[in-house]
């Protein structure tokens, strides 16, 4: 790890508490990269009540050192009988954007697909979205 990325402190989801902060995050995302479909912490309480869902282990944040929510991260895994399918939906704040954090996040996704892959004897496929810009 470099001094770059030793920055950000990466953690589990910890519950209802981090439900406005994840919003706050989202929705700068969204509004800073032109996209409007908003969020509020209601809804995220909802998506993450999916039991197929581990709170602890598909669901992380990354901050600063002094506690700046800078990433979040859901990787969701659906069961499958032929391939590990893994989809990966994830915010940066526009000021940590370049920074290095985003291969954090996917070296975050990767192993967690590759554990649940291997639990389940099944090859591993991660998909994500990107914006052209």
């Amino acid at each position: 790890m470099t001094a770059l990325l030793s920055k950000f402190q990466a953690r589990s989801y910890c519950g209802q508490l981090d439900l406005p902060a994840i919003a706050d995050l989202i929705n700068l995302c969204k509004q800073f990269d032109h996209l409007e479909d908003f969020t509020s912490a209601e809804e995220l309480e909802h998506e993450f009540a999916d039991p197929d869902l581990d709170l602890d282990r598909d669901l992380r944040l990354w901050e600063t050192a002094d506690g700046v929510l800078c990433a979040f991260a859901d990787c969701w895994l659906p069961e499958s009988n032929d391939i590990q399918n893994g989809y990966l939906f994830f915010n940066i704040h526009p000021d940590f954007r370049n920074l290095g954090i985003e291969a954090e996040v996917f070296a975050w996704a990767e192993a967690r697909l590759v554990e649940v892959a291997r639990s389940r004897n099944l090859p591993a496929k991660l998909h994500t979205g990107a914006r052209e810009d």
